[in-house]
């Protein structure tokens, strides 16, 4: 073994030159190409999604329940209405930005990275985009309870539209008995009918009454919130091209090349030698 490292370590030495102007040249080239490509900067604003809070403690299944929400919401994110609006407050034609949006695993916190080439452009995306999504966001919320609302603004209408006819026929019959005339066999049996008929149109609207007041309540605590807890600064250093790293990684990657085929040609040298000295040996 003690020879082989030896005889590496002469070739190696041997060809030292070819394996510096290898890695010398690979990493001039990279350096050349990555100091003239075009900086990419990236800007990050973190967003947190979560559900009220339940009064018995909050539950494992909640939290699974805020996952999938900030699952949802990061795929909502770079939808086309966001993006619209977000060039319109920009006064942009459109958002060519770079954008990724990462679900960090086991949170309900969202991470919003901006790519551009334009470090303050990058930043105004990351915090614009956000704001415009949680305001698109709490407009739907508040037109879908509207519209709850309305539906059963609606049904209350028209159940007590029936309580003040019934109790109008109701009236009517009470004043013949009031004055004194005997109701005949098909007004009592209507009396009953009303009777029966206001006594059910009460608890309808009862439960109707409890119903919007369920979701006037649902609309003073929403099942989920989202915020921005951490906006976006604007960066100072790009995220690539990495000259340095890049230059570094280019020049390691030629060396291990150049010293393969170094050894490569050892290797097939020596064979050819060995192979040449055999067949003098043999003439």
């Amino acid at each position: 073994k003690v020879m082989e490292l030896r005889q590496y370590g002469r070739t190696i030495w041997k060809w030292l030159w070819l394996i510096v102007v290898g890695a010398a040249l690979a990493g001039g080239v990279t350096w050349f190409v990555s100091s003239r490509s075009t900086p990419i900067y990236r800007a990050s604003s973190q967003l947190l999604i979560q559900q009220a809070a339940n009064p018995s403690g909050l539950q494992w299944t909640e939290v699974l329940t805020s996952e999938r929400l900030a699952a949802n919401y990061a795929r909502l994110l770079t939808t086309r209405p966001v993006l619209n609006q977000v060039a319109a407050n920009l006064r942009l034609p459109e958002i060519s930005s770079g954008i990724i949006v990462d679900p960090v695993r086991e949170t309900q916190i969202i991470v919003l990275h901006v790519e551009d080439p334009n470090p303050a452009l990058a930043t105004a995306v990351a915090n614009d985009l956000p704001a415009v999504f949680i305001s698109q966001n709490e407009k739907q919320q508040q037109q879908r309870i509207n519209s709850t609302l309305e539906v059963y603004q609606t049904q209350i209408d028209g159940v007590q539209a029936d309580i003040e006819l019934a109790q109008d026929q109701l009236q009517v019959l009470q004043a013949l008995e009031e004055n004194g005339e005997e109701l005949t066999l098909e007004q009592a049996s209507q009396r009953a009918r009303l009777e029966a008929s206001l006594a059910q149109y009460r608890s309808s609207l009862a439960e109707l009454l409890r119903n919007r007041d369920d979701v006037k309540r649902a609309e003073a605590n929403r099942g989920d919130t989202i915020t921005v807890v951490e906006p976006a600064i604007e960066p100072s250093q790009p995220v690539r091209p990495r000259v340095l790293v890049n230059t570094l990684i280019a020049a390691a990657l030629g060396a291990l090349l150049l010293t393969a085929i170094a050894f490569l040609i050892e290797t097939f040298f020596n064979l050819f030698i060995d192979n040449a000295f055999l067949l003098i040996g043999s003439i």
